[in-house]
């Protein structure tokens, strides 16, 4: 059985929609875990009302009794999940009528342990912009290191998992905090050099709906973003933590708060690099570092790293 966890809040506008959309769901082999964190519009009675007159599924439905956040949410939500596989979906999005039955399928017949399926942007108002088709493939690391630290979407949603995977790696979500999707992604990615398997489905799972006042789109937590980078700094190489720089940068509203906290990062990045990792940086973090950093500081950090290692080689002969 699958459970699809689903965190609520404030999304009256769009709920009956995601609703809807597990009516229409081809297998039905699986679980819905509402959680609603203290939404202060109609969204539970929106729920509550759909629960008794139109639900085809099994679900739960609890209510937490202080807003916690959507990490929090989605932990929540795990605790109550009684299937093998999970799957998050966030309540102002839809699923795509066969995603559940082909992730599962997917899932089973390659024998991975995650599958990420395929997303469809959608507006507003629910037209479709666009969709983004994945290549099937198997993703490893580091030869899908580019794409895997910045060319794909960094979210918990669209993915399946199995419960074994879910609960050894990504262990629990960030709490009282924003971009809580960011650590799971990275532990996702560092797990592929063990002996976890994740695959990509060309199958769409998700509609993703494009709001101009969501909670992703919404104020700048610059001490989220610290938390996050720091814990990336620790676990990723110093050539691919500055790729990933060069690459996150983009997801944030410019700030100058945001470009002294990207440049301090990036500083360490180079000076804690190894002659290895300096010769062998992309063109793109190159360009980045030019950007970010004042390109003459940047040319004298690398050239104090050469020398460093000269001398080091020079005393050893």
């Amino acid at each position: 059985m699958v459970s699809i966890i689903i965190p609520i809040y404030n999304v009256e506008l769009y709920l009956h929609d995601c609703l809807e959309s597990l009516n229409r769901q081809t297998i039905k082999d699986f679980e819905v875990i509402f959680v609603d964190d203290c939404s202060s519009d109609t969204s539970v009675q929106i729920l509550e009302h759909f629960l008794r007159n139109d639900c085809k599924f099994k679900y739960t439905f609890i209510k937490h009794e202080t807003n916690r956040g959507l990490g929090a949410a989605r932990n929540t939500g795990v605790s109550f999940a009684k299937g093998d596989f999970y799957f998050f979906l966030d309540s102002d999005d839809t699923l795509c009528p066969n995603a559940i039955e082909h992730l599962l399928k997917d899932i089973k017949k390659f024998n991975v342990d995650a599958v990420f399926g395929s997303i469809s942007l959608i507006t507003q108002e629910g037209s479709k912009i666009k969709d983004f088709i994945n290549k099937p493939k198997f993703l490893s690391f580091p030869a899908n290191r580019k794409y895997l630290l910045g060319g794909t979407f960094v979210c918990a949603w669209g993915k399946l998992y199995t419960k074994k995977f879910f609960h050894s790696v990504i262990q629990a979500y960030p709490t009282d905090m924003k971009y809580e999707d960011v650590i799971p992604f990275i532990k996702m990615v560092l797990c592929l050099k063990k002996e976890w398997k994740i695959m990509e489905s060309d199958s769409l799972s998700v509609n993703w709906r494009q709001r101009t006042n969501s909670l992703s789109k919404g104020k700048t937590s610059i001490l989220d973003i610290k938390t996050n980078l720091l814990f990336c700094q620790n676990v990723l190489s110093c050539k691919d933590f500055l790729y990933f720089l060069s690459k996150s940068i983009h997801w944030y509203q410019k700030s100058n708060e945001l470009l002294v906290i990207y440049r301090n990062f990036s500083k360490k990045a180079i000076r804690d690099a190894s002659i290895y990792e300096l010769f062998t940086l992309d063109s793109r973090s190159v360009k980045y570092a030019l950007e970010i950093i004042d390109g003459e500081e940047t040319k004298n950090i690398f050239l104090a790293r050469i020398k460093l290692f000269y001398k080091i080689y020079r005393n050893n002969i």
